[in-house]
């Protein structure tokens, strides 16, 4: 098994996101999986599980065939863990294979746009917090300006830790703050008008915010 994301959305905070897929060469039962949040169990017929393989998806099976993946989605109310709080999920066969992922979550806590001029062209500013309990990668971080896709790296990007920034770095770790910065010729769409941004990290968790002119 391998957990591709395990994520907290910022918008939905009592709900934990998993993507996990079977890379392995045997078929598993999903009603013999065991979920553990922080230590605390959670039984798979409790949760939201479904099946993907491609494009087709299925809730009504309890076969989990190798390279199908499971979406599963554990509310609040699903567990006794708290799930806004929650760092770590263990996914555990029947068989005992086990597969471990710390829990990952961003919050936008600044998003600004400042005005172009004859000389210098709009400039958008956007700070994003790491609030989960996973390292996150900078490069593989998804930026959406008004739903639309925008190159992270176009522009420039610092992680910033208390006093001290650095603008090489692609590791940002929790309690870690990414501040980007991407002028509008920086990017092939014209992003000067921008109402919103999404920060979506490939290990999973998301948020979005409205930008301020």
């Amino acid at each position: 098994m391998e957990v591709a994301t395990a994520g907290r959305p910022t918008a939905d905070p009592d709900r934990l996101t998993i993507e996990v897929s079977n890379d392995g060469t045997v078929s598993l039962g999903i009603s013999d999986i065991s979920l553990v949040v922080d230590e605390t169990y959670v039984a798979p017929t409790d949760v939201s599980i479904t099946v993907v393989d491609g494009e087709s998806e299925t809730d009504d099976t309890d076969l989990w065939l190798p390279g199908e993946t499971l979406d599963i989605r554990i509310d609040d109310d699903d567990t006794e863990a708290d799930m806004t709080t929650a760092e770590r999920v263990s996914i555990v066969t029947e068989s005992g294979v086990r597969v471990d992922a710390n829990i990952a979550a961003v919050e936008i806590t600044a998003a600004e746009m400042t005005e172009g001029t004859e000389t210098d062209p709009a400039e958008l500013a956007v700070d994003v917090d790491n609030t989960g309990a996973k390292t996150l990668n900078v490069s593989t971080t998804a930026l959406l300006v008004d739903g639309e896709a925008v190159d992270i790296e176009a522009g420039e990007t610092t992680v910033v830790d208390g006093a001290e920034r650095d603008t090489e770095t692609s590791r940002w770790a929790p309690g870690e703050t990414l501040e980007i910065r991407i002028e509008n010729d920086d990017v092939e769409q014209d992003i000067s008008d921008a109402e919103t941004v999404t920060i979506v990290p490939d290990a999973g968790g998301r948020d979005s915010a409205a930008v301020e002119n």
